[in-house]
């Protein structure tokens, strides 16, 4: 059994932004194969909602300026 008596969480900050886990969704290129309607979008929305970073691909199918506008508020890296 784990001692969780010391156990602080997983939350921390990436570049100044805070996060749930240290972990954060890396960029995959063409997402609109998985997700045909939203590609991008679903995946930073989920990210959003986890409080984790999303990491925009060069090879997106949406753009930079959608992928954004369409998931406010959560961190988002190029």
């Amino acid at each position: 059994m784990a001692n969780l008596k010391y156990f602080k969480g997983t939350e921390t900050t990436i570049l100044g932004h805070k996060v749930s886990t240290p972990i954060g969704l890396a960029p995959v290129d063409f997402q609109q194969i998985f997700d045909p309607i939203d590609g991008e979008v679903s995946v930073a929305l989920a990210a959003k909602e986890l409080g984790s970073i999303y990491t925009v691909s060069a090879l997106s199918n949406k753009s930079i300026e959608e992928i954004a506008s369409r998931s406010q508020g959560g961190p988002k890296f190029f």
